[in-house]
């Protein structure tokens, strides 16, 4: 999930931050079928003031991301590692833009 979350106003960078959410979130349906969903905070979730995310985008202008990863918040075993895997390959994704911010990224949008 991506800024904002306080508001349902997009941000001016909405294009760029849902090219690397997209493609996070096709990195980790990739490793096992999981869908994840990318989106707008206040859209999939709810409105909310003072998190992390919109501090660092709207006071520093640091691209951020609140992940949200498994099913519930108390995972089984078993799902540890899985989650791992997909979440190691989200998270190269979003490497190699900090590399090379000109980085092509997959088109697919994900609903």
């Amino acid at each position: 999930m991506r800024s904002w979350s306080h508001s349902r106003t997009l941000t001016e960078d909405e294009e760029t931050l849902a090219k690397i959410g997209d493609a996070a979130a096709l990195a980790i349906e990739k490793v096992r079928g999981k869908k994840y969903r990318s989106g707008v905070f206040s859209y999939i979730l709810y409105m909310s003031s003072g998190t992390s995310i919109d501090y660092f985008y709207g006071e520093h202008g640091i691209i951020s991301f609140t992940p949200e990863l498994g099913t519930s918040f108390v995972m089984p075993a078993n799902e540890i590692i899985p989650i791992g895997k997909e979440s190691f390959e989200a998270l190269k994704v979003f490497g190699k833009f900090l590399i090379d911010p000109a980085t092509k990224l997959p088109k697919k949008k994900i609903k």
